[in-house]
């Protein structure tokens, strides 16, 4: 079933099916075809990539051709499963709005603007 799937034949194309994804998890198969491991997990990825497809896609690559991520990612074994998902900047706030949000203290600061001190009987 591998040849069924889209296989990333360098680094390139496994940054770029990474970072051109901003809404839906990207699965990539680490392994070879030959692999009796990768085979049986390939057949179960072919067998869910079409209810997936809106939010995952799925990719093989073989860790002899493309070694690039081999060390970085500790792929010793003959089959490897990794999910990458980068949430994209849509619904999301701008960062300088997003860190005033996480500082410490904001949630108290916005309770007593609404009048809520934040302590028991308040209300």
């Amino acid at each position: 079933m591998s040849y069924m799937l889209p296989h990333l034949h360098n680094g390139w194309q496994v940054d770029q099916a990474i970072l051109s994804e901003e809404d839906r998890v990207v699965v990539i198969r680490f392994g070879h075809d030959w692999d009796p491991t990768c085979m049986k997990m390939d057949e179960v990825l072919y067998s869910i990539a079409e209810k997936v497809k809106n939010f995952a896609v799925i990719y093989l690559v073989d860790i002899t051709e493309v070694p690039d991520f081999n060390k970085m990612y500790e792929l010793y074994d003959p089959c490897t499963v990794m999910f990458f998902f980068r949430l994209s900047q849509r619904g999301r706030l701008p960062l300088q709005e997003q860190a005033h949000h996480d500082r410490p203290g904001h949630r108290q600061q916005q309770q007593d603007q609404l009048g809520h001190g934040g302590q028991a009987g308040d209300d």
